[in-house]
């Protein structure tokens, strides 16, 4: 992003007086307020076009505003780097209210399935989880193997010797989140569920939102893609055990407030464990780190962007995340049935 600031500037005819860098971004003070800017990954180039009729299509109050540069475009070229801007507030709540955060989200979902006619099938996650999650599943020994090759030199470092002292727990995880997802009625679901929603996020966590006065606004408009609401639902939970341990005193007031606006089927709870099982973002940080980009075609577009998502993870946060899915694993069942008379099955380790 070298020398971007110039040519934003010159793009939306503003004056930068300071940004501060975040997790998916950039956060500018300009001469006409505040922007949040989105560098394009690889992996999503050429996106522009579904994210522009997406966002025309839904035409709702529940996102950020997407302004366009002189060209008329809404992802604009800044230098080598592609850009996707949004209006941002000035300043933002510092605590979330989870409820209204259900709410809010049913809404969303709602408004795709109510208002968008037409999708590009290149951006679509229907019917395949179980063949995407048997894909990942199945690089796990690949990695052991590798990574016991480097102990096997004394190459090892403290990801390796992670890996090798959790494989059979990160394996037997997926294996049994494959079988866990197969009998959760997982195809039923995928039909019965377009009609409460259409449009999720790759991954939903904190940064796919803002929070102002009390009033939530979805963002990362590149992060879009055609699939079942449960997706956003399940990765909020794991994102947010991850990161403050397991509560339902959070995750209570999240899914009542979601139900009420939007029921939720029984068979999603379900899947929800299932994805609560897939060690999905273990299996991506190895990726990146066993991955050998070409010399000659140069990185594989997923796994930048699997490297970018993990860049944070260390061992020792591995091992935190998890300890806190134990017990999200562990307490989710009984916490389903109480709240909600859902009954799904425990798996134990």
């Amino acid at each position: 992003m070298n020398g971007w600031i110039q040519e934003f500037q010159r793009q939306y005819q503003v004056v930068v007086y300071r940004y501060e860098e975040r997790p998916k971004g950039f956060w500018l003070e300009t001469s006409k307020g505040t922007y949040f800017l989105y560098p394009v990954p690889l992996a999503f180039r050429g996106k522009d076009n579904y994210v522009a009729s997406m966002y025309e299509q839904m035409n709702s109050r529940l996102l950020l505003p997407i302004p366009v540069d002189q060209e008329g475009r809404i992802i604009a070229q800044l230098g080598e780097q592609g850009g996707l801007v949004t209006y941002w507030p000035y300043t933002e709540d510092e605590r979330i209210d989870y409820a209204l955060l259900g709410h809010s989200l049913a809404s969303f979902h709602l408004t795709s399935a109510k208002r968008i006619k037409r999708f590009d099938n290149k951006y679509r996650g229907w019917n395949t989880w179980p063949r995407d999650w048997k894909k990942r599943v199945s690089l796990l020994p690949n990695f052991e193997r590798v990574a016991a090759n480097r102990a096997e030199r004394n190459e090892a470092d403290d990801f390796d010797q992670f890996f090798l002292e959790n494989f059979k727990y990160l394996y037997h995880s997926g294996l049994s989140a494959l079988a866990y997802l197969q009998d959760s009625n997982y195809p039923l679901v995928c039909k019965e569920t377009k009609k409460y929603g259409r449009l999720t996020y790759v991954h939903f966590g904190p940064d796919q939102f803002v929070s102002v006065q009390g009033r939530f606004y979805f963002a990362d408009m590149l992060s879009w893609i055609d699939d079942m609401r449960v997706r956003d639902i399940g990765q909020w939970i794991k994102a947010d055990v991850r990161e403050n341990g397991w509560d339902p005193r959070r995750v209570y007031p999240f899914l009542s407030a979601y139900h009420q606006r939007s029921p939720l089927l029984p068979e999603e709870f379900a899947i929800m464990y299932a994805m609560f099982l897939l060690p999905g973002r273990m299996i991506k940080k190895y990726e990146a780190l066993y991955y050998q980009p070409s010399s000659i075609i140069g990185d594989n577009p997923e796994v930048e962007l699997f490297r970018e998502e993990t860049e944070i993870l260390t061992p020792y946060s591995a091992y935190r995340e998890l300890k806190r899915n134990d017990v999200l694993l562990r307490e989710f069942p009984g916490f389903v049935e109480d709240a909600f008379g859902v009954v799904i099955p425990t798996v134990t380790f």
